[in-house]
């Protein structure tokens, strides 16, 4: 069951560690999300990238790992608003 009504999460420089939970891909309402500059690990929830209603996604400077779960058509929409870099694991 997906999480609601949350529309906007922000969480940028508050030294957040571990993994992003894949839960968060279940927030149905979810358009905004800025997770950067915290030590966040691991690999972005594959879910994630295909929540219908993200337009602004920015993971920049973490330490996020492995491939990056978008498709290349989310990649395409998202474009300056899909900000991964600092995350050389990706």
């Amino acid at each position: 069951k997906g999480l609601g009504p949350i529309w906007r999460g922000w969480s940028a420089s508050t030294w957040l560690v571990g993994t992003i939970p894949a839960s968060v891909a279940r927030l149905r309402n979810l358009t905004y999300l800025s997770l950067n500059h915290n030590g966040l690990t691991g690999a972005i929830p594959s879910g994630l990238g295909g929540r219908p209603l993200i337009h602004d996604l920015d993971l920049c400077y973490n330490r996020l790992s492995g491939q990056v779960p978008f498709w290349k058509e989310v990649v395409e929409w998202l474009g300056p608003k899909l900000k991964l870099a600092g995350n050389d694991g990706l």
